[in-house]
């Protein structure tokens, strides 16, 4: 797992162990994409450059020259995830608006044309919904379009089915992308190799990748009242918050505030859980569903250690302190939360502009440890946010040339220019109210991962394995897994083969 933007250990350590609330009380409709920085707030990339942390690498000043006559290099992207429009969800700027990362965005644009002598022609989608996009860009695709040079979108929506059905080359096989450098993740994308090609990419190319991590956002003020604080900032800086500790608070915070003898919406709880959550949980105890090794993918689900966490999941999550946040709840969970009636809600990055209005203070935790022994804490970053560049096998010759060329530009001044604006400014500014919680938002990306079985389904292994947690049947999973497991084998072959196929067919295009 690699680090994107590494906090020193002894930074971490200062940054829990000050006092100091940094308050940031309101803000905007999570929905509203009005400009949400002044003029005079928003980072030029001179002024992005002074922000990186002493010895980074200005990954654009290594870029090899090239001058493309003016051509035109079209892009086709989206700037709202469903009905969200956020700096977190942003991939193209049409002016500046004073917001850091839309600023940002605008002048790598400006920056392509002025270096590359190239037209970044945009299609920005603002009305299909992202499970929408595939077919009909697929279909473009497979008549010959070669409209677009490049997309960026979603890796679960968009990159999975157009790379999987043959629409897209591997990213290993463009001349010009310089997969082994650092602003591509190498490490941490090496988690998505099939084989030896990667068709699926994670890279600072859009901010999305900074909004799509898991965490605990806790209620501060709760956590106060229990005796709780600063041990939990104390629990992460010495490497002991862990699965038991976080089911042991969970419970301590569960109370029956109206006296009816029973749970209900006026009620408080320890833990509200997502979709997400046990594949964040899984992961940030070290494990995968499937886990990949040199390009190599295995089934993971029946490792011992894996079983007992499990077990301990499916345990935990049904007991009283706990609750999911889904339909399949009788419980308000709006006024739960709004009421900070909660201790623990798992959450992502993307999400946390949804919570700047609560009227409570609340803070960051990462995902906890398996135990202590475990040697650091591991984020878990969900495909519907994390946007993977996708290169049509229309693009050939010359323009592919290109095209491999300016993408991997973009993925470096991503690296240098968006990522401090998306982080720094958005993430951790925007996000949270204390020091403690902003060097934990800062260390949540120095060990990323990804799970392939959330991503690629592998038959009905993955929906196997969600609904046993929702419908509170984990201790079942293993009798499940004997019967899915011939259908979620051979479905991983096939896709092993289609990717193989993909590559053998497009060597040397």
């Amino acid at each position: 797992m690699k680090s994107t933007r590494r906090v020193t250990s002894a930074l971490l350590a200062a940054l829990l162990l000050t006092g100091t609330a940094a308050c940031s009380e309101g803000g905007p409709d999570p929905a509203d994409s009005s400009p949400q920085m002044t003029a005079d707030a928003a980072e030029t990339p001179e002024a992005a450059a002074e922000t990186e942390e002493e010895g980074d690498a200005a990954y654009i000043d290594s870029l090899p020259e090239a001058d493309y006559l003016g051509a035109d290099f079209g892009i086709y992207t989206s700037n709202n995830i469903n009905s969200w429009t956020l700096p977190t969800t942003l991939n193209h700027a049409d002016e500046e608006t004073g917001e850091v990362v839309n600023d940002a965005l605008f002048a790598r644009d400006r920056w392509l044309e002025d270096r590359y002598n190239v037209n970044p022609d945009f299609t920005v989608d603002g009305t299909t919904p992202a499970g929408s996009m595939a077919a009909p860009l697929e279909k473009n695709i497979l008549a010959g379009d070669s409209s677009y040079h490049l997309i960026l979108q979603d890796v679960a929506c968009v990159a999975k089915p157009l790379t999987l059905d043959g629409c897209a080359y591997p990213l290993n096989l463009v001349d010009g992308i310089r997969l082994d450098e650092d602003y591509w993740m190498p490490e941490l994308n090496g988690e998505l190799r099939f084989g030896e090609n990667l068709y699926l990419c994670a890279s600072a190319i859009s901010p999305r990748f900074y909004g799509s991590v898991y965490l605990y956002l806790f209620n501060r003020d709760l956590a106060g009242d229990l005796g709780m604080m600063p041990a939990l900032y104390d629990l992460v800086r010495e490497g002991g918050w862990t699965l038991d500790r976080q089911y042991e608070m969970a419970a301590e915070a569960l109370a029956d505030l109206d006296g009816d003898g029973s749970f209900g919406s006026e009620d408080r709880y320890g833990l509200c859980w997502e979709v997400l959550t046990p594949e964040a949980v899984v992961l940030g105890c070290g494990y995968h569903l499937v886990k990949n090794v040199d390009g190599a993918l295995s089934f993971m689900i029946d490792e011992e250690g894996l079983v007992d966490v499990l077990l301990a999941m499916g345990e935990n999550f049904h007991k009283d302190y706990a609750f999911q946040d889904s339909g399949r709840t009788k419980l308000n969970v709006n006024a739960i939360l709004n009421g900070g009636q909660f201790l623990f809600l798992n959450t992502c990055t993307f999400n946390l502009a949804e919570y700047r209005d609560f009227a409570f203070d609340y803070g960051i935790l990462p995902m906890p440890k398996k135990d202590e022994a475990q040697p650091a804490y591991i984020s878990y970053a969900q495909p519907w946010v994390v946007v993977s560049p996708v290169i049509p096998v229309t693009v050939a010759g010359d323009a592919l040339s290109m095209t491999g060329t300016l993408t991997d530009a973009m993925a470096a001044y991503g690296y240098d220019y968006l990522r401090p604006a998306v982080f720094e400014n958005v993430i951790q500014m925007k996000g949270t109210r204390d020091e403690q919680s902003a060097g934990i938002v800062d260390s949540l990306f120095d060990n990323v991962t990804f799970e392939l079985a959330t991503i690629y389904g592998f038959g009905s292994f993955y929906s196997s394995f969600t609904n046993a947690f929702e419908n509170n049947q984990a201790e079942n999973l293993m009798s499940v897994w004997a019967k899915v497991r011939k259908g979620a084998e051979k479905e991983l072959d096939r896709i092993s083969a289609a990717y193989d196929e993909t590559a053998e067919k497009l060597k040397g295009n």
